[in-house]
């Protein structure tokens, strides 16, 4: 009874924050942002002080994360109800919640660093709630291992921004941004995008950093809520808070942008081949991850911002109804079928014709890189049957679809204009000849990966069931980094 009470006081608390976060979303939108600074102290220097940063992206995100939270929270009361290590799981989930809000309204990169550690290390001990599962206790253990590649490398990053700007305070490093720089800063400043793009690309399992993330799915359903739909973010939240400073290394932009693309191709291609629930859901939330990246990599960052706030309510209401979706697909027989020829060429036209608009305007270039995977999707959305549909049917099809992308547009409007001066935008980047690459060769990706996907579901030769059973394993890195961390160290048995 008074584990029960405890449980729902907890709940009800966190629903409490949930409520404050979003008033102070809409408070901070209405009456601009402001920072929070811990008064100094003769233990402290100026640039370690703590500090906190109430604007428009902050609020935003702290809103995101109360309310999942709240709702994570209550869905593991039912979920874990009996389970022995119940209290344990709560300590840990109210830890790593703690963690991520700190991360978000970090003002400083010193504090910002700390919060990055303990969600990091939050995750790994939820990720061993059950420690006499070895495939638990593996997956783990690559995640812990990988992470800390990310850690060192933002921690280069940040150790580099103080040595060139002196301050990890973020309202006076982008104020430092504005003015002239030093050609010392500007050729600084390369090494330190390249470092922060790869710490993200880590943070959030991009290829080739994402082989433990399919794996982890012998922890708890509200772990893996928590995981896909809050922790795996932080890279995208990272380049876009530090996006004033990436603006000034368009290398990295571009770098971010093909591995984003790169990694949203090859995350639905293995996906589409799953036959597990869970499994897709793993590869699902790869590929929506590159698309975060391959958005800040254009310069739209404020399209990667509504991507994750987007991203992340529907993949935590699509673990916690996994059993519902189970049901579902057995009940209707879903399959996934094919593309036809002619899909695929409307698909690549349009691909074509979205480019070559946009390559006389390079703001335009940008965002047609994006909407290719959108148009891609719109193709896909075609209805598939074996009768003929009369034109009314496929008039309304059109509608909807159109009214859709309509609304994701106004949507991703109203979020932009409410950012605006917290995100930077894409006519504020100069951007150079790499940018131009990526882009087209990110937008041109796309048709690649549907006509692939549809040589996996047909496997008309030996060639592409070989490609087939390498996609459906994930091109066996998996194996390969189970053999590599067991031969240098032995996976034992977590403590309880």
């Amino acid at each position: 009874m008074a584990l029960s009470f405890s449980l729902r006081f907890l709940w009800v608390a966190l629903s409490g924050i949930a409520v404050g976060a979003t008033a102070l979303l809409f408070i901070t939108i209405a009456e601009g942002g402001s920072i929070w600074r811990m008064p100094e102290t003769p233990l402290l220097s100026q640039a370690m002080t703590p500090s906190l940063r109430f604007d428009g992206l902050s609020a935003m995100l702290f809103a995101m994360i109360s309310i999942l939270g709240a709702a994570i929270a209550r869905y593991a009361r039912r979920y874990l109800d009996g389970d022995s290590r119940q209290l344990r799981f709560y300590g840990w989930l109210l830890f790593t919640l703690f963690a991520i809000s700190i991360f978000v309204l970090s003002n400083n990169l010193a504090q910002l660093f700390l919060a990055w550690l303990m969600s990091s290390a939050g995750l790994h001990r939820l990720l061993l709630h059950f420690p006499d599962r070895p495939a638990a206790v593996l997956a783990a253990q690559k995640k812990f291992w990988i992470s800390r590649i990310g850690d060192v490398l933002l921690f280069a990053a940040i150790l580099w921004i103080y040595f060139l700007f002196q301050t990890l305070q973020l309202d006076e490093l982008f104020s430092a941004l504005q003015a002239p720089l030093t050609r010392d800063q500007e050729s600084g400043l390369i090494g330190i995008g390249l470092l922060l793009v790869t710490g993200a690309l880590i943070k959030s399992a991009l290829i080739p950093f994402h082989f433990w993330l399919p794996e982890t799915m012998e922890a708890p359903t509200p772990v893996s809520a928590l995981m896909h739909a809050g922790i795996i973010n932080a890279g995208g939240f990272l380049l876009i808070r530090m996006s004033p400073l990436l603006v000034e290394t368009p290398d990295a932009l571009a770098t971010a942008a093909l591995a984003g693309a790169l990694t949203a191709v090859a995350g639905a291609i293995v996906m589409s081949v799953q036959n597990d629930i869970k499994g897709k859901l793993a590869w699902s939330t790869i590929s929506q991850m590159g698309m975060m990246i391959l958005a800040c990599g254009l310069g739209l960052f404020s399209v990667a911002l509504f991507h994750i706030f987007a991203h992340s309510f529907y993949k935590a209401h699509a673990f916690m109804s996994t059993g519902e979706l189970i049901h579902e697909s057995k009940k209707t027989g879903f399959k996934l079928l094919p593309p036809s020829s002619n899909m695929v060429l409307v698909s690549t036209v349009g691909t074509l014709l979205l480019l070559g608009i946009g390559f006389f305007n390079t703001p335009y270039l940008m965002i047609a890189a994006y909407l290719s995977p959108l148009f891609v999707g719109f193709v896909q959305s075609r209805p598939k049957s074996k009768e003929p549909l009369s034109m009314q049917v496929h008039f309304r099809i059109l509608a909807i679809l159109t009214a859709g992308i309509a609304l994701y547009s106004a949507i991703e409007f109203v979020v932009w204009h409410s950012l605006k001066g917290d995100v930077t935008t894409t006519s504020m980047i100069q951007f150079q000849t790499s940018n131009y690459v990526a882009a087209i060769v990110a937008g041109l990706l796309f048709p690649l990966g549907y006509w692939t996907t549809g040589q996996l579901i047909r496997t008309p030769n030996d060639f592409w069931h070989r490609i087939y059973v390498h996609a459906k394993n994930g091109g066996y890195l998996g194996y390969w980094s189970t053999a590599l961390l067991t031969k240098r160290i032995p996976v034992r048995r977590a403590q309880a």
